[in-house]
């Protein structure tokens, strides 16, 4: 009965840690990853003097700091699950309304002004045979 017990847990486990391991090894991970290299250079933190930092961190604070960055990286990747889908949408066009409607008034915006371009545009190539045949002016 034992070794039965144990063959369930140890298979119960084995994908609960696989689990885990996408969510913490995922898009997250790539992300806040590349957010620390760039915080780190930023600040002429060296790999030695990163090392050195973490070596300095007693037992408690370094179980914490790990607890935290895991459940950091968990958290920031259920969110982004979450949000993709609206995001997605948003980047495909499909806004909700209130932004819809900022965005309208902004094409609209630019397409008077492209109006205004394209008549003074006209009115620019309608005058040049004109000034061609008069000659500069002797301002």
């Amino acid at each position: 009965m034992l070794t039965v017990l144990s063959k369930v847990w140890d298979s119960v486990s084995g994908g609960l840690t696989e689990r885990f391991l996408e969510r913490v090894l995922g898009p997250a991970f790539l992300f806040w990853g590349i957010g620390a290299l760039a915080y780190a250079w930023s600040h002429d933190l060296g790999v030695a003097e990163l090392l050195d930092r973490l070596q300095n961190v007693s037992l408690a604070e370094g179980v914490l700091l790990v607890l935290l960055v895991a459940v950091l990286l968990v958290a920031s990747n259920a969110l982004m699950e979450v949000l993709q889908p609206s995001i997605l949408r948003g980047l495909e066009g499909y806004l909700p309304e209130p932004l819809r409607k900022l965005l309208d008034r902004r094409v609209n915006g630019v397409r008077r002004k492209v109006e205004v371009d394209r008549l003074e545009w006209k009115q620019w190539r309608a005058a040049r045979p004109a000034l061609a045949e008069t000659g500069p002016s002797a301002g």
